[in-house]
């Protein structure tokens, strides 16, 4: 089982699939950017029989503890400097709660209406309230106090894994390879910008 699932890991690695005309054309299966190759190779680097050693120094709570305050901080770091605005599923939540909000943009009507997106994916209302909610504390800052829950919910996930794993399996290294793998998992902190349930809805479980 683990040969198998660490073929399916270096394959995934260097090969990349990529959406040819989003919402219209097929997929690629391309050779992965050489960014993502050099991340592994990086992460292979680092973990180390030296840096494992160093950090087993520190107990489970202080490296949550540290995997909290990271992950809040490189996500915020992140959105900063990405500054990026809403699209595709994001926009139609926003839309929708814009209505909410008595600013309705032109496609606010449309997102509540029968056969609209909210009709299609009712569970996604409430995200539409939390948004709304942001509307009406920090007016044109939504964006930014609905990513920095993000950022927030990307600490408290990176902490729950570290958690989990001292948890269950009572192990240093075990914790301390799953300390780095987790903090390295840059991913998540991209997604910190984007105006979406996942993030925040992983922290709550």
């Amino acid at each position: 089982g683990v040969a198998v699932f660490g073929l399916v890991a270096i394959i995934s690695s260097i090969f990349t699939t990529v959406i040819v005309d989003y919402g219209i054309g097929g997929m690629k299966i391309t050779i992965a950017p050489w960014e993502i190759i050099a991340a592994i190779l990086l992460t292979l680097i680092l973990i180390n029989k030296w840096t494992i050693g160093f950090l087993s120094r520190f107990n489970a709570r202080t490296l949550c503890i540290f995997a909290l305050v990271y992950g809040f901080f490189v996500s915020l770091t992140w959105i900063l400097i990405a500054n990026v605005d809403t699209m595709w599923d994001s926009r139609d939540l926003v839309d929708a709660a814009y209505l909410l909000n008595g600013t309705p943009t032109v496609n606010s009507a449309s997102k509540w209406s029968s056969g609209g997106y909210i009709e299609h994916f009712p569970y996604q209302t409430p995200v539409v309230f939390l948004i709304f909610l942001c509307l009406k504390l920090t007016g044109s800052n939504y964006l930014v106090a609905y990513q920095i829950m993000n950022c927030l919910a990307v600490g408290v996930i990176m902490c729950t894994l570290v958690y989990i794993s001292n948890h269950y399996f009572h192990n240093k290294r075990t914790t301390v390879i799953s300390f780095l793998l987790t903090v390295m998992f840059l991913p998540i902190v991209f997604y910190s910008t984007f105006i979406y349930g996942d993030l925040i809805g992983f922290a709550l479980l």
